[in-house]
Formats: structure tokens, sequence, C-alpha cells
């Protein structure tokens, strides 16, 4: 029992073992089974599993309000992430189709700020972000409570950095973006405005 729920289980091990003896004090009392190590032994895990599965209820009830913050709180950052790919990739489209519009520069500028978008917000959402996902549903306990030592946490740890630094390229690519469509605008209107000039050399 101790090589199959481990040496951290101990207690749990003894409290089974007993729980099993003292069942098998009320089932054997008129005959025994044919194997009665293999009874003891399987009465004794049966409880182990029904004590471990009880824990784990009662540790999700407590963890709800937890739980609830950090649905909204990836929920939000998956909005995020996808709302900035997608238009980051209707912004690539427009880029191309309107290429004739913009100075080479400046267009070269965009096109590379509009990727810069588009491939963070993707590592962000589906590569890091699922891989976040499927750890904190590997780990059954709130991440809080989980060891700051134990191997998932470490690794959860380390995505999560990985994911505030894919989407703060993201957001400067977007305030880069934003500076170059704007100054963009005001030299198109002060052309228009003086009517002199050829745009796309400025």
């Amino acid at each position: 029992m101790t090589r199959l729920f481990g040496p951290s289980n101990l207690t749990l091990v003894e409290d089974v073992v007993h729980d099993a003896l003292v069942a098998a004090m009320q089932a054997w009392r008129f005959s025994l089974p044919e194997n009665p190590k293999a009874w003891l032994l399987q009465t004794a895990r049966n409880r182990a599993i029904d004590v471990i599965r009880r824990d784990r209820r009662l540790i999700a009830l407590d963890a709800e309000p937890d739980s609830d913050t950090d649905a909204i709180v990836s929920h939000t950052l998956s909005v995020v992430n996808i709302s900035g790919f997608v238009l980051s990739l209707i912004l690539l489209a427009s880029a191309f189709v309107l290429r004739r519009n913009y100075s080479r520069g400046r267009l070269t500028a965009q096109m590379f700020l509009l990727a810069t978008m588009a491939v963070t917000t993707a590592l962000g959402e589906w590569v890091i972000a699922a891989r976040m996902r499927n750890l904190r549903a590997a780990m059954i306990i709130p991440i809080d409570q989980v060891s700051a030592a134990d191997p998932m946490r470490v690794a959860f740890a380390a995505l999560h950095g990985y994911s505030v630094a894919a989407l703060g390229i993201a957001m400067i690519a977007a305030l880069l973006l934003s500076f170059i469509i704007r100054t963009r605008s005001r030299t198109l209107h002060e052309w228009e405005r003086t009517g002199s000039g050829n745009y796309r050399t400025r």
C-alpha cells in the first residue's frame, strides 16, 4: 500500500489498513475468502481511493471563488489574444491590398508590426495558454496550494512569464502601429490641404 500511494501518504495507508482489518473482522465471521491477503489489499485500496476522492471534492468546493477568478482572467486573456490575432490579420490584408498608397518603408514597418502582433497573440492563445490550461487541470488542486518546488508549478510559472512577455510584445507592436497610422493620417491630411507633393514619397 505504501508503494502504491507513496511515503507521503503513510497516515492514509495506516488508516485504510485499519479500516480494512475492521471490515475483515465483520466479513470473515463465518468464512474466510479464498485469498485473505488479496481481499485486505483490495479493500484497503478501495477505501483509500474513496478518501482521496472525498478530499479532492472538499478542496474543489473550498477553491470555487479562486476558480471563478482564474476563469475570468483566462477568458479575458483569451479574448484579448484572439481579438488581437483577428485584427492583425484584417489589417495585414488591408495593407497588402492598399500597398500602392504606402511608401516602401512605411509599408514594411507596418507589415512587420502586424506580423509581430499576429505571431505573439497566436502563440499566447494556442500554445502558451493551452499548455497552462493543461497544467492547471493536471494539478487538480488550486495552483496556490501546490508547492513552489513542484515541477508542474515551476513549468506553469515559466509559461506565465512567456504569456506576459508575448502580450507585452503584442501591445508594443500595437502602439507603434497606432503611431505610424496616426502620423500617416496627419501627413495625408496635410498633403490634401496643400495639394502638393507625392504622398508615397513621404
